[in-house]
């Protein structure tokens, strides 16, 4: 496992600069774009960037940091560096799906399943209850019938 450096230096907020740092894998050595396809990773660079910029990141911006710091992970490169110009906007925290929980106290009746009720059980046929099979007539010895 190795770790990898990324350097995101802001002009526009005095050549400020800070240091965000991850540890792959051999696989995500060779990958490196399987680690970043994983939201969560995304996220948390994009929250640190944000957060020690104090500024808002695009969704372009993320993705060219990325696919720089991929391609520089690829050559074998530990420390990449990357200038941004990002606006000084003020941050909003990303965006999350937040799930209401789930209580048991409330029920939705339209959900809950009703018990299988078995089926009658219905006895074979006897023999009486069956129809006598007969041979359909030998249609041969008609000769004006159709042949089809």
């Amino acid at each position: 496992m190795s770790v990898y450096h990324l350097i995101v230096r802001i002009p526009q907020a005095g050549n400020k600069e800070f240091d965000y740092s991850v540890t792959l894998n051999k696989l995500h050595e060779s990958y490196p774009e399987d680690y970043f396809r994983v939201e969560d990773n995304r996220l948390n660079l994009c929250r640190t960037i944000q957060e020690s910029a104090t500024r808002q990141v695009s969704p372009a911006s993320l993705e060219a940091i990325i696919s720089k710091w991929i391609s520089e992970i690829k050559c074998g490169i530990h420390h990449t560096t990357v200038t941004l110009d990002l606006p000084s906007e003020s941050v909003s925290p990303p965006e999350q799906v937040v799930t209401p929980p789930v209580t048991d106290k409330v029920k939705n009746p339209e959900v809950t399943a009703k018990p299988k009720q078995p089926r009658p059980v219905t006895p074979p046929p006897t023999p009486k209850d069956t129809i006598p099979e007969t041979s359909p007539p030998d249609i041969r010895a008609d000769t004006n019938k159709a042949d089809f």
